[in-house]
């Protein structure tokens, strides 16, 4: 090879230029953000050596004081970027307790031997921009002209102007083809010229886990908590904080500052429960009742005059959002929702730096999915902000520009994280990546603060012997990991099948674990889209799942040992979800979801005929299908009505459903807030988790009737998923922690 080079490396179907810091996938430039880049270059300059963590610090971010979560964040842009390699596996490494190490052979090209076109393929959008200016040009020439000479000059310059007119009629048609193809191809420039933020700063403002709400201060120098039924003030700067003396008030719920910063809004009761708000001096005190009877989270105006909030109507099936002047007292009905496109009970009303207009989330059917939408504040008409990246919001805020957003959103994945999104256009910029989700959303006035809820999650695997069934054994461990929360089965024998994601990958993937030896093995490995939710079949060499490859979720098949995958179901306009297959490996029940309907599908997995086989008008199946060991009975929750406090306030409501007579259906109420249910082998009890005081634990309920009984206990812990061996021999259940609390962030500029 020639000593001359041009700081070209060659990796997989990727050229990197090291002095440029370009990225090239063929003759395509791939969009990154700065630091991405610079992380890249070094690595693979690299290649082949572990780089520690404090080297990349010190390299890419010197001068800098960044959170490990930023590196973090990058390098898992950077895989979903990057993909697989031929051997399936990252290009990336993480090498624990060490740093990364950029493993793929790369290789250094000659000058030459590589020429990306000139210039670099951009968005469509530079076109119009272009067309732009040649108009103008065009324009000046136009008038610039010097008075024509008759005769022959006077037919040139009328040919240059009838020349012109046509290039202008010409122009328009390029100009608005250029507009449309500009809106086709706009969620890729702006991701292109808008990439991750790299220089948030993450800053830890409780350490309990255990806070239920949080609010900043207009000024971003106080926060407003609650923990354990109690409500908390915070002084930023110092770390200080106190409990506030609220007499009266035994539970608090949704939070907001006055705009002054000199009191404090709340609800006296958790979403979905009727509830009062009242305002409350920031140091405690005597409270003033504000509005009555509101369902769940409100929005303060700008000016401090205006509140919104919801009401719930359990007769007419609606919620309305109302609008109250806090001057007079006067209240007006803004807008109402009707089943199933309720307003999401966790997000809050919030308004426009200009009090105009008010965002809010609502439903978008049984799927559970959300959409995002603005109202005018005095005429109710309604406005989707529609994002394409996005598929699930749970939290929004303005920015003091009223042309930006902040939203907590999931794109592919589960966890919701912070987003910038700009308005109307809905194109996102993502703030915050990794495996925790963020969901309360406050902002300072100046925009340069937010302070967010965090939510924490880690599992792991345990096994015990039903005859001593709280005698558990760890069967993975670590602090950074998804263990068996989406997916939890026995696979014959001693094996299981489960779903994990962890810190080096957050998109889940299923795995097999040997009890003989306690030998794991991945059966899939993405990097942009989750396998999860999976059943085995009673043979062990069968494995139905959820994945969501090219964005669409469907079933697939494969079998015990990861090969020969096939998609099982092939839909769109739809969702087919937690797949179960009866023990002769004849049927596959699943449920499928519309925006209009919720229902459960059978298919013959020998004859691929599907039919409805849960299809009744006065059920609404909701999640987790559980077969009885002989199939003969299938569970599943059933979803109760989101308006009503009574039937809400419940707990779950699960239904069992005859396998040869679909009409024969038992209701069952439970006693706790699990959504997780098992049947036992002959379908007479229904096994499903539910909290305590202290931590969690399993309850079996018998179908018939009668008082739960514990099964099993833990304290401190959540209870993510269990699974009973087939012969009820043994209890596998993923468990761990989950940790609430409010983050400062900065730097999103």
């Amino acid at each position: 090879m020639s000593s001359e080079v041009n700081n070209l490396y060659e990796f997989g179907e990727f050229r990197l230029d090291i002095e440029k810091c370009l990225l090239w996938r063929g003759d395509e430039l791939v969009a990154l953000s700065p630091k991405a880049l610079e992380l890249l270059c070094l690595l693979v300059r690299r290649h082949g050596d572990v780089v520690s963590k404090q080297e990349i610090f010190d390299t890419v971010w010197a001068g800098t004081f960044v959170e490990e979560g930023v590196l973090t964040q990058n390098v898992y842009t950077l895989r979903q970027t990057l993909g697989l390699n031929e051997k399936g596996g990252p290009f990336i490494e993480n090498i624990a307790r060490r740093g990364y190490r950029f493993s793929i052979p790369v290789a250094l090209l000659q000058t030459g031997e590589f020429r990306p076109a000139a210039p670099p393929p951009d968005s469509e959008g530079r076109e119009y921009v272009i067309a732009t200016q040649t108009r103008t040009e065009l324009i000046e020439e136009f008038y610039e002209d010097e008075p024509a000479p008759s005769g022959l000059a006077g037919k040139k310059s009328f040919f240059r102007r009838r020349s012109a007119v046509f290039f202008s009629f010409g122009l328009i048609f390029v100009v608005i083809g250029g507009f449309f193809a500009f809106r086709a191809i706009r969620p890729r420039a702006w991701a292109f010229f808008h990439p991750p933020l790299e220089n948030v700063e993450f800053q830890k403002l409780t350490d309990s886990g255990r806070v239920g709400a949080a609010a900043l201060s207009p000024d971003g120098n106080f926060l407003a908590f609650t923990k354990e039924k109690k409500l908390f003030l915070k002084d930023v700067s110092s770390g200080r904080d106190i409990q506030l003396d609220v007499p009266g008030i035994d539970e608090f719920g949704a939070l907001a500052f006055s705009p002054t910063g000199e009191s404090i809004f709340f609800r006296n009761n958790l979403p979905r429960r009727l509830g009062n708000i009242y305002q409350v001096s920031r140091f405690g005190g005597e409270t003033r009742l504000v509005a009555e009877k509101t369902w769940i989270g409100f929005g303060l105006a700008p000016d401090g005059k205006r509140i919104a909030f919801i009401r719930s109507n359990p007769e007419l099936n609606r919620q309305t959002l109302f609008v109250k002047n806090l001057e007079n007292g006067e209240e007006r009905e803004l807008l109402s929702k009707a089943y199933p496109d309720f307003f999401y009970y966790k997000a809050v009303p919030a308004w426009s730096p200009d009090g105009k207009r008010i965002a809010f989330i609502v439903n978008a059917g049984p799927e559970r999915s959300t959409r995002l939408l603005t109202a005018d504040a005095e005429t109710g008409r309604e406005e989707e902000i529609k994002a394409p990246r996005l598929r699930q919001f749970q939290n929004v805020a303005w920015l003091p520009d009223g042309a930006t957003l902040v939203v907590s959103a999931s794109d592919l994945g589960r966890r919701f994280q912070l987003w910038k999104l700009s308005y109307p256009g809905g194109d996102a910029q993502r703030i915050t990546n990794g495996l925790n989700s963020f969901e309360t959303v406050s902002v300072s006035n100046d925009g340069r603060k937010i302070v967010a809820l965090q939510t924490s999650e880690s599992s792991n695997l345990w096994v015990s012997d039903a005859s001593d069934v709280n005698n558990q054994k760890p069967l993975t461990t670590g602090n950074s990991n998804n263990v068996g929360q989406t997916s939890l089965n026995w696979a014959g024998g001693d094996r299981l099948v489960y779903a994990a994601s962890d810190e080096k990958n957050a998109f889940a993937n299923l795995w097999t674990l040997n009890l003989a030896d306690n030998s794991r093995r991945p059966l899939t490995s993405n990097t942009d889209f989750h396998s999860d939710f999976a059943c085995v079949s009673a043979d062990g060499k069968t494995i139905f799942f959820n994945a969501n490859r090219s964005r669409a979720i469907n079933v697939w098949r494969m079998d015990a040992t990861g090969e020969n995958l096939t998609p099982v179901t092939n839909v769109s306009g739809g969702l087919p979800l937690y797949p179960v297959v009866s023990p002769d490996n004849r049927f596959l029940y699943y449920l499928f979801r519309t925006p209009d309907a919720s229902v459960i599908k059978r298919l013959d997995l020998a004859g691929s005929r599907e039919e409805d086989f849960v299809n009744d008008p006065k059920l609404s199946p909701a999640a987790f299908l559980s077969l009885s060991g002989d199939g003969r009975f299938l569970a599943f929750l059933n979803m109760r009505s989101d308006n009503d406090a009574d039937d809400a306030a419940g707990g779950p409501q699960f239904a069992v459903v005859a396998t040869d007579n679909p009409a024969d259906v038992k209701l069952v109420q439970a006693k706790g807030v699990g959504t997780l249910a098992r049947l036992s082998a002959d379908g007479r009890f229904l096994d499903f988790a539910a909290p305590t005081e202290g931590g969690m634990r399993i309850l079996r309920q018998a179908v018939a009737g009668g008082e739960p009984a514990e099964v099993f206990a833990v304290q401190k812990e959540r209870i993510f998923n269990f699974a009973w061996s087939a012969d009820g021999g043994k209890l596998a259940v993923s468990r761990g922690h989950q940790y609430n609390d409010a983050i400062l962030l900065t730097g999103f500029e």
